[in-house]
């Protein structure tokens, strides 16, 4: 909060009712900010003068910023400020994204990627710091054609390996290889496909954590 006190035409604070000096409530954007062109600029002004320092990784990339999935734009805001706002990013076409990652993460045509089937979502909480990650990710399931050979194009991707769903399972359950957000993905991927069942050691409590987060 202190790093947004000097920001007092952009944001307004709760009064201070401890004795300790830290103030209860929530910092809301300032009233006089009546459209979301607006609040975007505003904000987005915000997020350079803290920079780098503060808000690591800024890819002048904007996310809206929406009251639940499908609701109208409040504002846009950088896509690496998101976590420190605790916003979802929504208002994303996941059709469209899913066919831009396919091309840009394994050089999967349009052609292939566009018959991906949508199966769910699975939903975490991530409490780092100042960040608050309240994410929804879709799933998707993608059949690949025999002999497809994954090229990565924007750099983000290291290597592809082709690995057997049981032997990907038992690398979730020992190692921390994959990121905690894919390893949802993964396990939901293993309940729909039949590879854990109820007779399996925390079957429901497995199940539930896969959308612990809110997915409104």
């Amino acid at each position: 909060m202190d790093h947004l006190r000097k920001f007092h035409d952009v944001f307004t604070f709760p009064q201070n009712n401890n004795n300790d000096g830290h103030s209860d409530g929530s910092i809301t954007l300032h009233p006089s900010l009546q459209s979301p062109d607006n609040r975007t600029a505003a904000v987005g002004d915000v997020i350079k003068v803290l920079g780098e320092e503060l808000v690591p990784r800024i890819r002048n990339e904007l996310y809206p910023v929406t009251a639940s999935f499908r609701m109208p734009i409040f504002f846009s805001l950088e896509r690496a400020a998101a976590p420190y706002y605790g916003i979802k990013p929504h208002g994303i076409s996941c059709k469209e994204n899913l066919l831009k990652e396919c091309e840009d993460e394994a050089g999967i045509p349009r052609a292939i990627s566009s018959t991906a089937v949508p199966v769910g979502a699975v939903s975490y909480m991530d409490i780092n710091g100042y960040s608050y990650k309240r994410d929804v990710l879709f799933c998707y399931d993608l059949e690949l054609p025999d002999g497809f050979t994954p090229i990565n194009k924007d750099g983000e991707v290291e290597s592809f390996k082709l690995i057997p769903v049981a032997q990907v399972a038992k690398v979730i359950r020992s190692t921390e290889i994959f990121k905690p957000n894919c390893n949802l993905v993964i396990i939901d991927f293993l309940f729909r496909h039949g590879f854990l069942t109820p007779e399996g050691c925390g079957y429901l409590q497995l199940l539930q954590s896969l959308r612990s987060g809110d997915c409104s």
